[in-house]
C-alpha cells in the first residue's frame, strides 16, 4: 500500500502490520487530477489543479496528529494493471482500516443547506458508495474545506438522500446484517465512468474479490453475481425486477424469458406497487436444500418450488421464494406487511427453468392461492445464457388430456413433468415415468361426502401410439411394487426394458382402465386412458362414476403383446 508521508510528501510503500494509522480522502474525479507519475515532479504537480485536494488532505491530517494520508489519484499506478486490480480488490479494507475519511464536496458551497447537499454528484458516483459505508469515522467538508458535521451525527439525513439502511451509516449494524438484495439496492442509481466499475465498486460490499477485465462491459457485473453466489445461499440475489427501456414494449419483457442473474444494480430498487416507496428486503430463513452451483449456462441449485397462482397467466405457476419484503402499503390505514417474494419460472426441459415475467416478484402471503404441495426440485438448473436453449427443444413431449375432477399429485422422475402445462418432457428415445393421479368425486352421493381415489398412471416406451406402453392401475393395491419402481425412476437409472420386467415380475396387471370402489357406498370410479395419434403425441383419461352394476369390467392385457417382449 502507497501512502503520503505528511512531513516529508514523499510517498512511501508500507506493508501489513507495518501500516500506520492514515487519514483517506473521498472525492468525485475532476480536471488536472494528480497522477502517480506526476508525484516526481512537485513543480509541475503543485500547480496542478487536483493537488490542492491532496494538500488540504495532508494539513487536516497533520491538524488530528496522523502521520500518513492516502488519496487515491496518486498512491495508485494506474498504468500497471496488476497493481491497479490489487487495489480495487483492497479500496474497501482501506477505506475500512482508515483512522478518518474525508469527503470533500468540491460544488458544495460553505453554508448550503441539505437541500444542496442532497444535489451533490459524490452521492451518485459508484465509488463513493464503499467510501461512505466503510469508514468507521467519516468528515464532510464544503468546496472551501468548511467542515459540515460526521458521518454518525448525519446518520438520518445521509439515509434519506442515498437511501442506505440508517444503522449501517450510524454503524449500530454491521454490513453481514442485509441481505445481498437490500445491499445491491443501495447501489441503484449510481454512476461509473466505465460500466465495468459498476461492479468492481461493490467487491467490497460484498466480501468477494475478482480480476479486472477493462472491455468486459456488462459481463463484469455478472461475474460479480456469480462470484457472490459461491460464497453465499442467499437466494436475495435474484430479488431484482427488470427496467425496460422505451424501445421495447411492457408484454415483450412480460412474456419472454430471461436469465436468472441481473444486468444491473438498478434492478434491485424493489418499489411497492402503489406507494412507490422502497421495500426493505430480507433474507429467507430457510434459503436452500443445498449448495448453488455456477455453471458455464447459469446455476444450478437444490430448491422447493411453490406452484402459485398467478394473475398475469391465470394459471399455477412454477415460484422460487427468493426473499422477503418488508413495508407498509399504500392504504389509508398504512398496514405493515412482511411478504415472501419470488421469482416466477417456467420448465423448458426436463429439469431446466428460465426466469419468466422479469418486470415484477411474486409478493406471496397467507392469501395467496397456491397449490398445497411443493415440489422438490433436486439438481434443477436455471438458465442465464439463454442461448443455451431454444423452444425447438421442446418438440419430445406427452400431453394429456384430464377430465374435471382428475389432477396428477406427484409425478416420477418429477424433473420431466412440468405441472404448468400438463406435459411429460421426453428424452430422445422416449419417455419412461410414472404418476400419482387424484381422482375427486365432487358430489356427495347417498349423503356420503366427497371422495378422493388415486391411481397410478405407468408408461414408457418410443412415442409412437403403436409402441408406448402403459397401464392403469389402482395405487393401494400394488403400492409396494409401484413405490419400489417410482424410488429408481426418480434416480433415473430404469430403462425402458427394466420397467418393463419390473412390472411383468410384479404382478401388476397391464390394464387401460382401472376401478376402485368409493368407500360406505355401492358406487365406483372407472378412470381410462387412451393413447392418441398426435403430434405431440396424447393420453386422453376419461372418468365414470356409476353402481357397481352399472360400471364395465377392467380387460386384462398380456405384457406379452408390448413391443418389449423379449
Amino acid at each position: 500500500m502507497r501512502l503520503i508521508d505528511i512531513e516529508t510528501m514523499d510517498i512511501v510503500e508500507r506493508f501489513g502490520p507495518s501500516i500506520e494509522p492514515y487519514v483517506i480522502l473521498s472525492h468525485t474525479w475532476e480536471d488536472e487530477e494528480v497522477t502517480f507519475q506526476d508525484w516526481d515532479q512537485p513543480s509541475t504537480r503543485n500547480e496542478m489543479k487536483g493537488f490542492q485536494k491532496i494538500r488540504e488532505t495532508c494539513e487536516l491530517g497533520a491538524a488530528d496528529g496522523y502521520r500518513y494520508a492516502w488519496v487515491d489519484t496518486c498512491c495508485i499506478d494506474k498504468t500497471n494493471s496488476t497493481e491497479l486490480s490489487e487495489a480495487i480488490n483492497s479500496m474497501y479494507k482501506w477505506y475500512e482500516d482508515a483512522a478518518v475519511c474525508y469527503v470533500y464536496l468540491s460544488e458544495l458551497r460553505d453554508g448550503a443547506g441539505d437541500e444542496a447537499l442532497k444535489e451533490q454528484r459524490w452521492f451518485k458516483r459508484g465509488w463513493t458508495l464503499q467510501e461512505l459505508i466503510a469508514p468507521r469515522k467519516v468528515q464532510f467538508f464544503s468546496q472551501n474545506w468548511l467542515r459540515i458535521g460526521e458521518k454518525v451525527a448525519m446518520a438520518k439525513l445521509l439515509s434519506e438522500i442515498t437511501s442506505i439502511n440508517q444503522d449501517i451509516i450510524s454503524m449500530s449494524q454491521d454490513l453481514n446484517d442485509f441481505s445481498v438484495a437490500e445491499r445491491m439496492s443501495w447501489a441503484s442509481g449510481r454512476e461509473t465512468t466505465r460500466p465495468e466499475d459498476l461492479a468492481y465498486c461493490l467487491l467490497g460490499m460484498f466480501g468477494v474479490n475478482m480480476p479486472m477485465l477493462y472491455g468486459e462491459g456488462k459481463k463484469a457485473f455478472l461475474r460479480l453475481q456469480q462470484e457472490i453466489i459461491r460464497t453465499t445461499n442467499d437466494l436475495s440475489i435474484f430479488a431484482w425486477e427488470y427496467v425496460p427501456l422505451v424501445r421495447r414494449t411492457w408484454q415483450d419483457h412480460n412474456n419472454n424469458p430471461c436469465g436468472i442473474f441481473a444486468e444491473s444494480p438498478s434492478e434491485f430498487a424493489i418499489r411497492d406497487p402503489l406507494s412507490r416507496s422502497k421495500l426493505k428486503i430480507t433474507a429467507l430463513k430457510r434459503q436452500t436444500e443445498g449448495d448453488v452451483t455456477v455453471t458455464n449456462a447459469g446455476i444450478k441449485i437444490t430448491c422447493r418450488l411453490q406452484l402459485v397462482w398467478t394473475r398475469q397467466k391465470g394459471n399455477y405457476s412454477y415460484v422460487l421464494p427468493v426473499a422477503r419484503a418488508r413495508g407498509r402499503s399504500a392504504t389509508i390505514w398504512s398496514v405493515s406487511f412482511d411478504d415472501d417474494l419470488g421469482v416466477m419460472l417456467k420448465k423448458v426441459d426436463s429439469g431446466l427453468f428460465v426466469r419468466q415475467n422479469p418486470l415484477s416478484l411474486v409478493r406471496m402471503n397467507k392469501r395467496t392461492k397456491r397449490l398445497d404441495v411443493d415440489r422438490y426440485c433436486p439438481n434443477a438448473y436455471i438458465l442465464n445464457d439463454l442461448s443455451m436453449w431454444s423452444p425447438l427443444d421442446r418438440y419430445r413431449e406427452l400431453r394429456f388430456y384430464w377430465p374435471p375432477g382428475v389432477r396428477v399429485v406427484r409425478c416420477w422422475p418429477w424433473a420431466d413433468w412440468d405441472d404448468e402445462t400438463g406435459v411429460f418432457m421426453t428424452g430422445r428415445d422416449g419417455p419412461r415415468g410414472s404418476m400419482l393421479i387424484e381422482v375427486k368425486v365432487e358430489d356427495p352421493i347417498d349423503d356420503i361426502p366427497a371422495q378422493i381415489m388415486e391411481f397410478m398412471f405407468v408408461f414408457f416406451g418410443p412415442l409412437d401410439q403403436d409402441y408406448l406402453t402403459y397401464t392403469l392401475v389402482e395405487y393401494g393395491p400394488y403400492q409396494m411394487p409401484l413405490d419400489v419402481i417410482n424410488l429408481r425412476l426418480h434416480g433415473r437409472d430404469m430403462s425402458h426394458k427394466e420397467m418393463f420386467h419390473a412390472l411383468r415380475r410384479s404382478t401388476i396387471p397391464r390394464q387401460h382402465s382401472a376401478f376402485a370402489r368409493i368407500p360406505r357406498t355401492e358406487y365406483g370410479v372407472r378412470l381410462s386412458v387412451q393413447a392418441v395419434e398426435t403430434k405431440p403425441p396424447r393420453c386422453e383419461f376419461s372418468m365414470l362414476v356409476d353402481s357397481f352394476d352399472h360400471i364395465p369390467e377392467v380387460d386384462i392385457l398380456p405384457w406379452s403383446d408390448t413391443p418389449l417382449h423379449v
